[in-house]
């Protein structure tokens, strides 16, 4: 079940490479290890800085609990605010909560197709899409509804040719257009962070500096309109916006706008 990891596993990873430019010679070690125990996942990272002492800096440790059943992730230690339209981002040395969809892979995160029609009488509906028939189903007298349609993102044709009992055929010609910058409706995508801001990341491995936090959420209204607020702040700067993509219509396809406003000390 989706909640409930129990595979338990270590590993080790290293890379060299070596360089030369004028007459230069530098050599790098690169490595990262993890041990995951269920859900917890303990991963660090770190690098030769390519300087003449051949300095080894840590890069990211971080703790990670995964809940694939609500989509999250939690984070502890080192980690990447990311930063919506007209935001900046962080790279803190703290806590996170956020949305994590590649945790189930057949999960579609963007509104599919739906189309509808209407048939005389009781009988099957053929969906055409670009020229080639992807699904038959079968419809009841009056106004019917095909959902959840699989299709490439883009503009579509699509054509429905509806055969009922009694042989009599209707054709509804049709244009689709989906866009994984849409959510589908009631899916949520998220990220809140609060930490100390990373500091000569790859130079040095413990500099941090102030606190900073970062918090953006998006969500699917309907199958054509998303809306999201984002807000992010460290010490003399505060940032704040809300984001709006939506469809236009059925074959002209998204918009998105976002809207922002910042304060800094002087």
């Amino acid at each position: 079940a989706l909640d409930r990891l129990v595979d338990n596993s270590a590993f080790f990873n290293w890379a060299v490479n070596h360089s030369r430019a004028q007459g230069l010679q530098t050599t790098g070690l690169s490595t990262e290890a993890g041990l995951r125990l269920g859900p917890v996942l303990l991963h660090t990272s770190a690098a030769s800085n390519g300087d003449e002492a051949g300095r080894f800096t840590r890069l990211m440790t971080q703790l990670s609990w995964d809940r694939p059943a609500a989509l999250q992730r939690w984070t502890a230690g080192d980690l990447v605010a990311i930063a919506p339209e007209l935001g900046q981002g962080a790279l803190l040395g703290g806590v996170s909560v956020a949305s994590r969809f590649e945790m189930e892979p057949s999960l579609l995160r963007y509104p599919l197709g739906v189309l509808q029609g209407r048939a005389l009488a009781a009988g099957e509906v053929d969906v055409y899409v670009d020229g080639q028939r992807v699904r038959t189903e079968r419809v009841r007298p009056g106004a019917f509804e095909i959902q959840d349609l699989v299709t490439q993102q883009g503009a579509r044709s699509v054509r429905l040719v509806v055969r009922d009992d009694f042989g009599r055929t209707q054709t509804f010609e049709q244009s689709l257009y989906t866009s994984d910058q849409l959510l589908r409706p009631g899916l949520h995508e998220y990220q809140y962070a609060l930490g100390a801001l990373r500091q000569r990341y790859g130079l040095e491995g413990s500099s941090y500096g102030p606190l900073a936090y970062t918090a953006f959420h998006r969500v699917g209204l309907n199958h054509g309109l998303t809306a999201g607020l984002r807000a992010e702040g460290r010490p003399g700067l505060a940032n704040a916006g809300a984001q709006l993509t939506a469809r236009l219509g059925e074959a002209a396809g998204v918009v998105s706008a976002a809207i922002g406003a910042s304060r800094s000390a002087a």
